[in-house]
């Protein structure tokens, strides 16, 4: 299977469609090497008649009733499901449940997944289903979406003794129409609207149309198209734009990506000369063997122009991995034209020695100056460019305990420069900063059911407390989380709900006057009907660096239709 990209220097640059000549040239490379479609023939079982499961580690299309794989050896654990009344768990084949004594439908022969008891809300690994069963398809329009409307109003009180009020309110929507028209069309849209008089006095109500596109896609996935406002991320190219994106496959191995249209980000200059446009190319399988036949390697280029003036103009590489179940590796490689510097590369490993543990290694270069368009006024303020080095580690003892626990270490060259008017040099040496921190939450009980956890991480950067004048160097800072998360269900439709989370932030800068500390104190309680309506009431205590005692009431509301 492909997934699709998901759409979910200097100013006197001369402009050439160095990208466009490179992606062109790089198609007609991979036109010329591809391979029809039967490569995969020898390497590609034909599915049982009944089947509707494939393997996760392999794809393989495996029986409804298999214990293991018989490709790559993985081994299926078996359906489970959560009884309505008591909430234990049970196996697919149960009738009765052992603690409240709640009677189920027996199962119809290959009907294992309509039961009377409800399904586990994240599926075992047994459960990818290759294609929905027969008579269940449903090609009527149908319309998902989720709506959030906040409000929030109290006082915050300065150190200057201000008090200025807080009265602000939020509406943050998505939706998804599907079968618009024909079984192949859909459309999405998500916005978001605020209204605050404080910080917009010119303009209280503002509107943010994040996404809004149709959507075409055929039955087997091979042809996508977008048309509208959406995000593109296709190899080097993470941004949001109006135009259209289109993904093709050409046979089994090769697919074509590209994309056009106007860069969301340049609304303030001028709409005739914005532009942007690119794609990448991707070849997935190097032999038929079943170690390298998920193996995916692209190729990618963009230009964006603003004001008819080139701002950006990059190539990329990419590629992901997974030769076992048990691991997965990713990388990529970024190059800035304009300012003929490589500015992101990045290689990830991430590995499952047990059923219990996660592990991941992460190493990552990245120049963030570059990450923006070259006439940027925002460029000035970014960070230097770094290496970074991280080691996370995951451990699920049992269903309702995780541990986690992270060691992220930097390398910041710090370039020196020469001053413009005196022409001193500047050196500011060398600074390897270092980031701990741990995660732990236990899940506790049956009938109040609720989730407490804590969280603490420590940034300590080089050169602790070193100061030239009033320029702080560095500082490093500590941060520590608990909270706990109640849920009680009076019955299937109507739950409580309660929180209470604690944040506490201290830093050695000595930034501040007043205190180098922060703490946020947040308490909530609400109701939720047929886990789709929720109601929250909530309340916010702060302390900080800027504001003392402050406190604001609010309330929530979320809608899942």
């Amino acid at each position: 299977m492909f997934t699709a990209c998901k759409t979910r220097g200097d100013l006197g640059f001369t402009a050439r469609p160095l990208s466009i000549v490179a992606l062109a040239a790089l198609l007609l490379l991979a036109l010329w090497g591809s391979t029809p479609a039967r490569v995969l023939a020898d390497d590609q079982k034909a599915p049982p008649k009944d089947s509707r499961y494939v393997c996760p580690g392999c794809l393989t299309p495996v029986s409804g009733d298999a214990d293991k794989c018989p490709e790559c050896g993985l081994v299926f654990r078996k359906l489970e499901y959560i009884c309505p009344v008591c909430s234990t768990t049970i196996s697919w084949d149960t009738t009765v449940c052992p603690t409240c004594g709640q009677k189920f439908t027996p199962p119809a022969p290959g009907e294992k997944e309509r039961r009377s008891a409800i399904a586990r809300s994240v599926p075992e690994p047994r459960d990818f289903l290759t294609e929905p069963p027969a008579g269940e398809e449903n090609d009527s329009m149908t319309v998902h979406g989720y709506s959030l409307s906040l409000w929030r109003t109290g006082k915050e009180t300065t150190f200057g003794g201000r008090h200025p009020e807080i009265n602000r309110f939020l509406e943050d929507a998505s939706v998804t129409v599907q079968h618009l028209g024909i079984p192949q069309l859909s459309f999405y849209g998500a916005g978001m609207l605020i209204s605050d008089p404080q910080f917009r006095p010119e303009n209280t109500i503002t509107f943010t149309l994040r996404e809004a596109y149709l959507r075409y896609e055929n039955d087997d996935a091979t042809t996508q198209a977008n048309a509208g406002r959406q995000f593109i991320n296709c190899g080097v190219t993470r941004d949001f734009v109006d135009g259209l994106f289109v993904h093709q496959m050409i046979g089994d191995r090769l697919g074509v990506e590209g994309f056009a249209g106007l860069p969301v980000a340049a609304e303030k200059s001028d709409i005739e000369g914005d532009f942007e446009v690119g794609g990448r190319v991707f070849w997935r399988g190097i032999t038929s063997d079943k170690i390298f036949r998920d193996f995916t390697f692209g190729l990618s280029a963009r230009d964006e122009l603003w004001d008819s003036r080139v701002i950006r103009q990059d190539l990329g590489v990419d590629f992901s991995w997974s030769p076992t179940w048990e691991v997965d590796i990713s990388g990529h490689v970024y190059y800035n034209v304009v300012d003929r510097d490589f500015y992101d590369a990045r290689a990830t490993l991430q590995l499952r020695p047990t059923a219990w543990m996660n592990v991941t290694i992460d190493y990552r270069y990245i120049v963030p100056a570059d990450l923006l368009p070259s006439n940027s006024v925002l460029a000035v303020f970014a960070d230097d460019r770094r290496h970074s080095l991280e080691l996370d580690v995951d451990v699920f003892p049992s269903d309702r305990v995780k541990i986690g626990g992270y060691v992220r270490g930097y390398y910041i060259p710090n370039e020196s420069f020469n001053t413009q008017i005196s022409g001193v040099q500047i050196d500011l040496g060398r600074e390897v900063p270092y980031e701990l921190g741990g995660t732990a939450s236990l899940k506790h009980g049956e009938t109040l059911k609720g989730e407490v956890g804590v969280q603490a991480s420590l940034l300590a950067k080089a050169g602790m407390q070193k100061y030239q004048g009033a320029t702080v160097y560095s500082a490093s800072v500590f941060q520590f989380r608990i909270y706990e998360m109640l849920a009680y269900e009076l019955t299937v439709d109507h739950t409580l709900k309660g929180s209470l989370d604690i944040h506490w932030e201290a830093n050695d800068g000595k930034l501040y006057v007043r205190q180098n500390s922060a703490t946020t104190v947040t308490a909530t309680a609400g109701y939720s009907y047929q886990k789709k309506y929720t109601v929250t009431l909530g309340a916010d205590y702060r302390s900080t660096p800027d504001f003392s005692n402050t406190g604001d009431v609010f309330a929530k509301l979320e809608v899942l239709f």
